[in-house]
């Protein structure tokens, strides 16, 4: 499985949805998921960022969904969102490492 030279491996955590995987910076990549908890947890698996410790680091919040994740390439601005408590959409977002808190969506219409 996977292409001639890479090999799969665990990056360690329990999950209960598919992770959101982004780049903030090149050569840099990092996981974001919804634990077993319904907490919101990230972990950089390549790459280190000045400041960032190996291991999974929580970012909160009460999760009614799985996550997902995107960064701006130019400016390494990052968005994690899902599903609130109140099953609306919340983001957590800054520039990685970091990022503010979680945050309702507001949704204009």
């Amino acid at each position: 499985m996977g292409s001639a030279g890479f090999k799969w491996h665990s990056i360690g955590g329990r999950t209960n949805s598919t992770p959101a995987l982004t780049s903030p910076s090149d050569g840099v990549m990092v996981a974001f998921l919804r634990g077993t908890g319904n907490v919101a947890w990230c972990r950089e698996f390549l790459g280190q960022t000045a400041g960032v410790t190996t291991g999974w680091h929580s970012l909160g919040g009460v999760l009614t969904s799985g996550v997902t994740a995107l960064t701006e390439p130019v400016s390494g601005y990052s968005s994690v969102f899902a599903l609130g408590p109140d099953n609306r959409p919340w983001a957590d977002a800054g520039t990685w490492p970091a990022l503010g808190g979680w945050k309702p969506v507001l949704i204009e219409g």
